[in-house]
């Protein structure tokens, strides 16, 4: 399922969108320069993505990490900024500034929402 969110689809920061179904927080949407900067490890096909979770799509370390932050923004409702470890298009070591918030919508769905502010190179 794709929730189209036209509030991000021109911003410059790659952002995305998860609903928590469970214990499971399922991607339902990306925006084209979370696509353009990531792409490279999805075969730029959001259909790999979407209506997936961390544990599906990335090693089981890094989705372990993604799923704990996910949970602590989820339970608290407070924002998080982090620090991610990644690998980029060319194999270097990089770290995601990134931030993520909780939203509610209709009383029942809890939305995760996640934004790179910043990418650095790891020395």
């Amino acid at each position: 399922m794709i929730i189209f969110n036209r509030n991000y689809e021109n911003f410059p920061q790659p952002i995305w969108q998860k609903v928590k179904r469970g214990n499971r927080f399922i991607i339902q949407y990306i925006n084209p320069a979370y696509v353009k900067k990531f792409g490279h490890t999805f075969k730029d096909d959001i259909y790999q993505v979407i209506g997936k979770d961390n544990f599906d799509i990335w090693p089981k370390k890094t989705a372990q990490i993604f799923y704990e932050n996910d949970v602590a923004v989820s339970v608290t409702g407070i924002e998080l900024e982090i620090e991610e470890d990644f690998v980029d298009k060319n194999n270097k070591p990089t770290i995601l500034d990134v931030v993520k918030w909780r939203s509610i919508r209709d009383y029942k769905d809890t939305l995760v929402y996640g934004m790179v502010r910043g990418i650095r190179e790891k020395k």
